[in-house]
């Protein structure tokens, strides 16, 4: 283990506890993100573009929903969102208990990236479905 991957561990630490912390500060109101009434911009660059929904389009709003403790909503903005949300809870338990028993980086093991690569593939190709149906 070198101290880079350990850093990367840290970073990914930091990354979720902003995400989550981003989330319980907004909320979805009419199917918009929004921080109190002001409505966020979008930021899915095919809906903008082309009016078509990406493969990842309705994350946000997932978790956001899934902080707020709206389950069949967050499952309904995306099916992959609470799957994604509940990975990302066990890596924030995972990285300090696994530094603090000085055990090799969570990040840097080949599970932890093969785990990560499936559901993000699945997270897309549920999205592409999902976008072809609607």
């Amino acid at each position: 283990m070198t101290v880079r991957d350990r850093i990367w561990d840290w970073v990914w630490v930091a990354l979720i506890v902003g995400g989550f912390g981003f989330a319980s500060g907004v909320r979805v109101q009419d199917g918009v993100v929004a921080a109190g009434d002001t409505p966020l911009p979008s930021v899915c660059w095919l809906r903008a573009n082309f009016d078509i929904a990406c493969p990842t389009c309705g994350m946000t709003r997932s978790f956001v929903s899934l902080v707020h403790g709206d389950w069949s909503g967050a499952v309904g903005w995306h099916p992959m969102g609470p799957v994604l949300a509940l990975w990302l809870l066990v890596v924030l338990v995972m990285v300090p208990v696994e530094s603090y028993r000085g055990r090799a980086s969570v990040t840097g093991r080949r599970w932890f990236q093969n785990v990560f690569i499936a559901i993000v593939l699945l997270s897309v190709v549920g999205g592409a479905i999902r976008g072809v149906l609607e």
